[in-house]
């Protein structure tokens, strides 16, 4: 019987126009982080995070870390300001995922979840054609799902930018 491992990737963009809701958009990062410890311990299944910022450059936190060990990011970690390259941010989670190491007998899930609230003005490495091509591509294997947590009224940019189903954006 094959093991279930879920690598799970958490960007938050933390660029200049997300200073409003910067408290929410932490507290909504830190949530995420404990739902899946408690989904991980409940269902005893291996997951690891990696939680990545982005302003104008994309920076880790932490790398595909054992889920029990990542700790909440404190606001002194998390000073919005510039701008956004939110979709280098998704290509490099991507790019990431991929990177960590899989046992042949594992069954193997990948989750990316991206807090933002849709600005785009500052990828330089991928467009948000390639991405949509990308997350396209990924979601045909059954393995990927991207989720967007994204302020109210935002759900219609993310959906047409990168198409995204609707049911996988939350405002």
């Amino acid at each position: 019987k094959k093991n279930l491992v879920n690598h799970i990737c958490l960007l938050i963009d933390s660029s200049g126009s997300m200073g409003n809701i910067a408290s929410d958009a932490l507290q909504g990062l830190n949530s995420q982080i404990q739902t899946i410890k408690d989904e991980a311990t409940k269902s005893n299944q291996r997951t690891t995070i990696s939680i990545m910022k982005f302003a104008d450059q994309v920076n880790y936190l932490t790398v595909g870390q054992n889920c029990n060990t990542v700790n909440n990011v404190s606001s002194s970690n998390y000073r919005p300001s510039g701008g956004t390259a939110m979709m280098d941010a998704i290509g490099q989670g991507i790019q990431g995922l991929e990177l960590l190491y899989v046992d042949p007998k594992d069954n193997v899930s990948y989750l990316l979840i991206c807090i933002t609230d849709g600005e785009e003005n500052q990828s330089r490495n991928f467009s948000s054609n390639g991405i949509s091509n990308l997350i396209k591509s990924k979601q045909k294997t059954d393995q990927w799902s991207f989720v967007f947590s994204v302020p109210q009224g935002a759900l219609h940019t993310i959906q047409q930018f990168l198409n995204v189903p609707s049911g996988n954006i939350q405002e």
